[in-house]
């Protein structure tokens, strides 16, 4: 099992009642120990050499961790995703 190198916090968050609350556990380990983070995500087109000419496109989403496994959700916003089906 993965382990961090450094102590994860124990302490008890509003946000943990609200993960706990919708009976939602991690989708890989069913752990209910998950933080949410604020994410900067960077996504490259898939093709290789043939995709360079296509922008970077940059997501700002909320990543849902889970302290047992390391299993990150998000979601890309919809501006993102908008950018994505323009540059097909």
């Amino acid at each position: 099992m993965w382990m961090p190198a450094h102590p994860l916090p124990t302490h008890h968050t509003l946000q943990d009642d609200f993960l706990r609350s919708r009976g939602d556990g991690c989708k890989s380990c069913t752990s209910s120990r998950r933080m949410e983070f604020r994410g900067e995500i960077c996504l490259h087109f898939p093709g290789g050499l043939e995709s360079l000419d296509k922008p970077l496109v940059w997501a700002f989403p909320k990543v849902i961790v889970c302290l047992d496994c390391g299993l990150a959700q998000f979601t890309v916003p919809e501006t993102e995703v908008k950018l994505i089906e323009q540059n097909l």
